[in-house]
């Protein structure tokens, strides 16, 4: 009986897990039509370092983090609002 539970359950998780992929993708990368490079690189790098490299995510976020401060508060990149 259970396994039958979870036959429907994971899709259903899976399918709100992507809707939520999606939705935040879509406000984070796009901003007022056009895509936001910057954004875009950090989020590809750190893809790689979990996938490909194993990086821990906490060490990732911070690195995410550090990233973001230096190109958009140092170097001063703008942010399309």
């Amino acid at each position: 009986m259970m396994q039958r539970v979870l036959l429907g359950v994971r899709p259903a998780c899976l399918g709100m897990v992507l809707g939520v992929i999606v939705t935040l993708a879509g406000s984070t990368y796009l901003k007022q039509g056009s895509a936001h490079l910057a954004s875009i690189g950090i989020g590809l790098l750190d893809l790689v370092l979990v996938v490909k490299y194993k990086v821990s995510i906490p060490i990732v976020i911070l690195l995410s983090a550090g990233l973001g401060i230096l190109l958009f508060g140092i170097i001063g990149i703008p942010i399309p609002r």
